[in-house]
């Protein structure tokens, strides 16, 4: 699964919280969440916040794509 945040500027604990609930359901069932945040504050907090040792955050969607094995390249 794949989250696009590439529009979003601005992200709380709640969001965080969000995602990582996501990430932890999608884990449930044996796949795996990747987010999709360029540089700048989003990033920043997810990396801050090790979230991007619960799920890869990646930079572009195509970098997303490969880092779950291309399997969301059709989604």
């Amino acid at each position: 699964m794949i989250f696009d945040l590439t529009g979003v500027e601005y992200i709380d604990s709640a969001g965080i919280g969000v995602l990582a609930l996501a990430a932890g359901k999608v884990k449930e069932v044996g796949g795996a969440l990747a987010v999709v945040a360029g540089p700048g504050r989003v990033s920043d907090l997810l990396k801050l916040t090790q979230m991007d040792a619960v799920m890869k955050v990646c930079g572009s969607l195509a970098d997303a794509q490969a880092a779950l094995g291309g399997a969301a390249a059709g989604a």
